[in-house]
């Protein structure tokens, strides 16, 4: 058994790798800016789901919440970097504000939570999840894991692994690859 902390649960890709944890027998501490979006989850799994309030943005929100898991659960096998969101349109219609509100999401969030995780990583050995577009699957990673490699490897000078997920367009393709990955 395993014990996740997975940010952006609320819906999407980390939803479903909540789920397919929670399905395998697995405990998940689920953030999202709402928790009010976890309500069923908590009715279908009970104690073993930890839902948090966490606006990944929030550098020492990031850090509270990775605490509360950790003491809540006793340790951290599983950091899933998933809360994040894109821009779809043409560049030069995006506003300064509009991409440095992403950049601090996507890129600082997942740095925030990473930094706030990495005690434990190093305690327990705890697998880092990052995802990123399909054209480049280093995306926020490649800023925190200085050797990443798509589909997994071993990170930087601590030698830890990280496994870089893309992010596909394919639905039904999307719960399969999850509940493989979760099985991990």
């Amino acid at each position: 058994m395993k014990t996740w902390f997975i940010t952006g649960t609320s819906r999407g890709f980390g939803r479903e790798w909540a789920i397919a944890a929670l399905d395998r027998g697995d405990k998940v501490a689920a953030t999202a800016r709402s928790t009010a979006s976890l309500d069923d989850l908590v009715s279908k799994y009970g104690d073993a789901i930890l839902p948090i309030k966490l606006d990944v943005t929030d550098r020492s929100a990031a850090f509270a919440a990775v605490e509360q898991a950790h003491k809540h659960f006793g340790r951290l096998d599983v950091i899933v970097n998933n809360a994040g969101y894109g821009h779809f349109g043409m560049i030069e219609e995006i506003t300064e504000d509009e991409l440095r509100a992403q950049l601090e999401t996507n890129v600082l969030g997942a740095f925030w939570v990473t930094q706030a995780s990495l005690p434990w990583h190093l305690r327990h050995h705890a697998l880092f999840v990052c995802f990123g577009p399909v054209d480049n699957p280093r995306y926020a990673c490649s800023v925190i894991v200085e050797h990443g490699q798509a589909g997994g490897g071993t990170a930087g000078p601590i030698g830890r692994d990280v496994l870089l997920a893309t992010m596909k367009r394919d639905p039904s393709r999307r719960t399969d690859g999850f509940k493989k990955m979760a099985s991990r």
